[in-house]
């Protein structure tokens, strides 16, 4: 593609990205706010360390963010594992490898 096509590309992109960012930062905001004690919805809004301090001594906390991280590496490892022979099985012709990846 030439640089006049990816350009006029990315322009008819940048509305409906920037949307997308727009939307999901605010939902982000909002939610790293109320965890800080602003935009509480239940009394007065002031900044407050009071919901992590609850948080960090929970047992139960420190078991999901291990479970996470167990999960997450796991995932990643058996994508990778599996992604690997995959694609070198890919690079080399067969029947019908046209129709899969065309050149």
């Amino acid at each position: 593609m030439t640089w006049r096509k990816w350009l006029l590309v990315l322009s008819l992109l940048t509305p409906g990205i920037g949307l997308i960012v727009a939307f999901i930062g605010v939902a982000v905001y909002i939610a790293a706010a109320q965890s800080f004690g602003y935009y509480n919805l239940a009394g007065e809004s002031s900044f407050s360390l009071e919901f992590w301090d609850r948080m960090l001594g929970r047992k139960v906390f420190s078991r999901a963010v291990m479970y996470s991280i167990y999960i997450g590496v796991i995932s990643a490892f058996l994508s990778v594992a599996f992604a690997y022979p995959l694609a070198i099985w890919l690079r080399k012709p067969f029947p019908g490898s046209l129709a899969i990846v065309p050149c």
